[in-house]
């Protein structure tokens, strides 16, 4: 039998190294030996995996009181000795062996998949070195700021001064940031760490002369042209950014998917990525940038039916006619309202073969037609995309809980997005260029959610494996083809190096649609409780892969990537798991 009885000087030893699981029991507790055949099955079960021990409280009363045994039985899980989790009572084996949605966060993710019998995914070593070096920014460098956040290692055993003043580190393993402001020219910082000294150079800003440079005119014009009122123009990118007004801030008032075709109102030059091009507003009102569409014949649209496809829970609308008109899609509760610009439906327009749709309405307005499709429940998502001449449009239903005890997201599917990657890096950490950065913690955290989500039974797709460039447009298409229950894009946040990081932390998540609004608020509450980092809240944003109606779609920000003291949490092993072990029981407490 693999089962060991420890004893208080063995103890130590034979948990030092890896995973195990401890029962802390007594011969005359009647509990106790109701869990004592599920403590030998486990044993048997992963032998040479997990150590699998049992402690008689009465004979080893050190070990009771050490890990504040105050009943039994109680199950103490650990990692190299540490304790990660424990279970009180009797339970079955299950509740060891699932990856349990009462687990504790953090390595307890490593432990119970390692349970599974399936072997935990390298995540992300990094051990700052111990000496003194600067990672940011180069000696030598030229700084066009007044101020600059310059990040370094040094032995955290010893202070550290820099031009004789104490330097504050606000984590445990040397790193460090501190802001420095910059006279004109040579500025010269002299570091001393214990013994260690270093002398770094960063040359300031030079005053500004004269009263401004230009030539006061607009930037030079990119070519493209405006075109005459009634052009009828087609959508090139996947998601296009319909604004509010060209003139203004850029504000997005709606996305339009690729091969939509609308008409053209009136035009208006603009300024955009420091280049004057032109945009044209649409009869929808809203303005489309010029680089954007592309000139085409025609525009009318005319629909007289729509026939459903099923496919799991999705549904594929499919509509009979002709027409790629601009629409603008309403998801409120158990409604749907497509509008669309320029198209015409038949009187009697109706959906056949759905089991979604309860009722269609078809309201005509000035331009156009509004569809609106009435369900029996709340929708989970749809999307709207052109296929050859005519619409269709994806219906998704809500996912539930799987009947499995252990596998509760059985059916279930996930999308995650590791952000940047290859030689888009993404935000640089205090620990500098050769650390870890920000493409390789957003992987590491997506494989320890993928992991934690497949042992609660969902489906995982992963937008990148490995150090791979992918496109947002890439991304998002992957959205529309693989047809996820949901999509989190994994990132870590970075802030400007002319400002003080030591005062940037915590985790954030975004959502454009309100669909995503829940998640992105559950993300935020179940990664700061597993990571200890401030709550920065849920927030509005325009995030490019954040823009798809087809399931709640967010980007998530776990941490600061530059300040020092989040970026050795961010980079420690305990911390991803934590952070990955989140991000599954997010999803689960969004699953009903």
């Amino acid at each position: 039998m693999a089962l060991i009885h420890l004893t208080n000087e063995a103890f130590d030893k034979a948990t030092a190294s890896g995973l195990a699981m401890v029962d802390f029991w007594a011969t005359w507790c009647g509990p106790c030996k109701m869990l004592s055949p599920v403590i030998d099955g486990l044993a048997d079960r992963y032998e040479g995996k997990v150590l699998v021990g049992k402690v008689n409280t009465d004979e080893q009363p050190e070990l009771a009181i050490r890990f504040g045994v105050m009943s039994i039985p109680t199950v103490i899980f650990l990692k190299d000795g540490k304790e990660i989790d424990r279970k009180v009572g009797v339970m079955p084996g299950a509740v060891f062996t699932q990856a349990a949605v009462s687990a504790a966060p953090g390595d307890a993710a490593v432990l119970l998949s390692a349970m599974d019998g399936r072997t935990p995914p390298t995540l992300l070593g990094y051990t700052p070195p111990a000496s003194l070096g600067v990672t940011y920014p180069n000696d030598g460098a030229s700084i066009d700021t007044k101020t600059c956040f310059v990040m370094g290692t040094s032995d955290p055993a010893q202070p550290l001064t820099l031009n004789g003043e104490e330097v504050p580190r606000y984590g445990t393993k040397g790193l460090f940031g501190v802001l420095v402001t910059l006279d004109e020219g040579e500025n010269e910082l002299v570091f001393a760490n214990g013994a260690a000294s270093l002398t770094w150079h960063i040359t300031g800003p030079a005053p500004k002369t004269g009263q401004g440079g230009g030539t006061g005119g607009k930037p030079p014009h990119d070519s493209t042209a405006s075109v005459p009122e009634g052009t009828f123009v087609q959508t090139t990118g996947l998601i296009t950014s319909l604004l509010y007004d060209p003139s203004g801030d850029g504000n997005i008032s709606e996305t339009a998917r690729r091969g939509a075709i609308a008409q053209v109102a009136a035009c208006a030059e603009t300024v955009r990525n420091g280049k004057t091009t032109w945009a044209y507003q649409l009869t929808s009102g809203d303005w489309v940038l010029a680089y954007n569409v592309q000139e085409v014949e025609g525009g009318t649209a005319s629909f007289t039916g729509a026939q459903a496809v099923c496919s799991g829970r999705d549904e594929l609308l499919q509509f009979s006619g002709s027409g790629t008109p601009l629409a603008y899609t309403n998801q409120i509760e158990n409604t749907l309202s497509l509008r669309f610009y320029g198209a015409e439906f038949a009187a009697d327009f109706a959906v056949s073969g759905s089991s979604l749709v309860r009722q269609c309405e078809v309201k005509p307005f000035e331009g156009g037609t509004e569809l609106v499709l009435h369900f029996d429940a709340p929708l989970w998502g749809h999307v709207i995309s052109y296929e050859g001449n005519t619409v269709q449009v994806v219906l998704k239903a809500a996912p539930t809980r799987s009947t499995e005890p252990n596998k509760p997201l059985a059916g279930v599917k996930v999308l995650l997005d590791a952000g940047h990657g290859d030689t888009d890096t993404g935000a640089m950490g205090a620990g500098g260029q050769n650390a870890p950065l920000e493409k390789d913690a957003n992987l590491a955290v997506a494989k320890a959610a993928q992991y934690r989500l497949e042992q609660l039974g969902a489906t995982v797709e992963m937008i990148r494996t490995d150090d791979t460039f992918l496109s947002l447009e890439q991304r998002n298409a992957k959205i529309t083809e693989l047809r996820p229950d949901f999509f989190i894009a994994v990132h870590h946040n970075s802030v400007l190096l002319n400002n003080d990081a030591n005062q940037s932390s915590g985790t954030e998540c975004y959502y454009f649609y309100d669909s995503g609004k829940a998640l992105a608020e559950t993300l935020v509450a179940q990664v700061t409780a597993a990571t200890r980092r401030p709550s920065r809240g849920a927030m509005w944003g325009y995030y490019y892969v954040t823009r798809n109606t087809l399931c709640p779609a967010v980007l998530l920000e776990t941490g600061f990537m530059p300040n020092p003291a989040e970026f050795e949490t961010v980079t420690d092993e305990t911390s991803m798991w934590a952070a990955g072990d989140a991000i599954a029981r997010s999803v689960l407490a969004c699953v009903t």
